[in-house]
């Protein structure tokens, strides 16, 4: 195999050039342009008078959340109200198959708009084994403060509430053994009365699946933590419909809404950005250096403890693999729109239908922009779609209606922990709240769980038998019974590493219960810290305004058939965190 040359662009981003890819999988061929037809654009429909759909805004919560280290920050408090729920009718068409739910929406508050948006509902195929905890709005001191949803493991009772986690331990700049990993994020995990760290790892990226990393949800009463899980491609996952504003007058009892535009998968990833103040995904333009300036990054930008990237842009470069200037072309595309030398996704369906109809765009242009379309403009050979009957229809709007009822009682849970002052500290027990949520009725395909890949040995839960003062100390010189790393190769063939893992940590105990780890860890290596500023692409083939020169704008490329061939289940443990014990 020819070696790949390998040209880093800023900060850490890598554009492949020349030669032959360096990937252990094969690439599939790409095939289809997208869910529906970008080019033929029809004007808003009749009878949404009053609703103005949007083509920016967060993404449901139960379709992606990005990879993160850090514990996200409380969510703002607001002084109005949300209005109340709206009641949603699903569409009476669905992706095909037996494992796809209608999960309802909610409000999100628009910080820039100061007014509150509605998250459309959405069709979602059901990860594996998991139920979904709706989020909710508390009533707390001085106004509103919303708590996000999340996913949990059907085996799952109560829910615990822990402390707020701790910062993330020091991680060393360690390169991916393959082209075709993804990286693990290290993380807190809470056992008994303290904090215990579980280190990163590398793994390799499944053909039809997303390895979704443990990750803390923040509310009123505590942290959430939410373990890590397989879910499927953006594709797979169903249908996103866009946010939804609402005039006053539509806000009335008795109001039903459905829900019409999807967004655009390709076109998706062109425009999304992370908000790490929250942990969540928003997509569309976000490209003013204000956004920057409160906490949004670009998805090609985004660095997880500065060096590492977000395990879904992991795997899309992985299923573009045979393409590699997807990812010069995505860096590109956002360096001009940040620049304003190239179209910005317009915000809403009125202006994309005026920008597209009055100027004279190319096909490229247009596909960088299109992003909504109506929901009968679904391409069936790309997502089949099925048509549901007055039966199933009601069904799955009495399931939504199950979920909005959860989101209330976990309000009254929440609200009841922090007014009795029951908020947990390091040194508490682990708390529980019974929230119940509705069972969906979802059958995943044998076919495709046959291809489920089995959870990285890196993802499970790591106890040391040394725990001192909410942290783990560790001397592997010392401790008896703690076992070296291990490097899980094909079919259960465990080998050990070559090298002796000696951690390069030091980590000091404080007297007091209170740990504050980024004060007492003192790493040998000094590690720059990420500025998170959006490199600027080099190539001679885009555009530099300072000298005029012109260039077709960079398209993205369509989406391979992505075939569910088993892989080896490589975990590479990274040598510089703490060597550990399995439980």
């Amino acid at each position: 195999m020819k070696p790949q040359r390998i040209v880093l662009l800023g900060a850490g981003l890598v554009v492949l050039i020349g030669g032959t890819v360096l990937f252990s999988q094969p690439a599939e061929p790409l095939q289809d342009r997208g869910i529906f037809d970008q080019s033929k654009i029809d004007p808003p429909e009749k009878g949404e008078e009053g609703i103005e759909q949007q083509a920016r805004g967060p993404v449901h919560e139960a379709f992606a959340n990005p990879s993160n280290a850090t514990a996200p920050q409380a969510q703002p408090v607001i002084a109005k109200a949300p209005p109340p729920l709206i009641e949603e009718m699903p569409p009476d068409q669905k992706p095909d198959g037996d494992n796809v739910q209608w999960l309802s929406g909610y409000w999100h508050h628009d910080e820039e708009a100061k007014n509150y948006l509605w998250i459309s509902g959405l069709w979602r195929q059901i990860p594996p084994g998991m139920d979904w905890v709706p989020g909710t709005w508390n009533t707390v001191t001085g106004g509103y403060q919303w708590s996000s949803g999340f996913w949990k493991s059907s085996q799952q009772g109560d829910l615990a509430v822990v402390p707020t986690p701790p910062e993330p331990l020091n991680a060393a700049n360690v390169p991916a053994p393959s082209a075709d990993s993804t990286y693990v994020p290290g993380c807190w995990v809470y056992r008994e009365t303290r904090y215990v760290w579980r280190p990163a790892y590398w793994m390799p990226c499944r053909p039809g699946w997303v390895w979704v990393s443990a990750r803390y949800v923040w509310s009123p009463c505590g942290y959430y933590f939410v373990d890590g899980y397989w879910d499927y491609t953006l594709r797979d996952r169903g249908l996103l419909f866009c946010p939804v504003v609402f005039q006053p007058n539509y806000l009335r009892p008795g109001y039903i809404y459905r829900p019409r535009y999807i967004v655009h998968d390709h076109c998706l990833l062109s425009c999304l950005f992370i908000d790490r103040r929250y942990g969540c995904y928003h997509f569309g333009d976000y490209y003013d250096p204000g956004y920057a300036r409160r906490g949004y990054v670009a998805w090609s930008s985004y660095r997880i403890n500065g060096m590492y990237r977000d395990s879904l842009y992991d795997h899309y470069r992985f299923v573009y693999r045979s393409n590699p200037t997807w990812e010069r072309d995505l860096v590109s595309l956002t360096t001009l729109r940040i620049r304003n030398e190239a179209p910005r996704p317009p915000i809403n369906l009125n202006l994309q239908f005026n920008l597209v109809n009055n100027k004279k765009f190319d096909n490229v242009h247009t596909k960088n922009v299109v992003l909504l379309a109506p929901i009968n403009k679904v391409n069936p050979k790309v997502v089949p779609l099925v048509k549901l009957d007055a039966g199933k229809l009601k069904e799955q709007q009495n399931f939504a209606k199950k979920l909005n009822e959860a989101s209330v009682k976990r309000a009254t849970l929440e609200t009841s922990i922090v007014k009795a002052g029951a908020v947990p500290k390091v040194g508490d027990a682990v708390k529980t709240v019974a929230l119940s949520v509705p069972v969906n009725n979802a059958l995943p395909s044998k076919t495709r769980l046959a291809t489920l890949p089995p959870p990285p040995s890196g993802a499970k839960p790591q106890v040391d038998p040394k725990v001192i003062g909410g942290l783990i100390k560790i001397d592997p010189t010392k401790d008896k019974g703690v076992t070296k790393d291990k490097v899980v190769v094909g079919k259960d063939k465990v080998v050990d590493p070559k090298d002796k893992v000696v951690p390069k940590d030091k980590v000091i105990i404080p007297k007091d219960k209170l740990v504050d780890p980024m004060d007492k860890v003192i790493p040998k290596d000094k590690i720059p810290s990420s500025k998170d500023k959006l490199p600027l692409p080099k190539d001679k083939g885009l555009l530099d305004i300072r000298k005029g020169a012109r260039l077709a704008p960079p398209t993205l490329p369509g989406r391979p058939n992505e075939f569910l061939a088993r892989s080896d289940d490589r975990c590479w443990l990274n040598p510089a965190d703490s060597v550990r014990k399995e439980a």
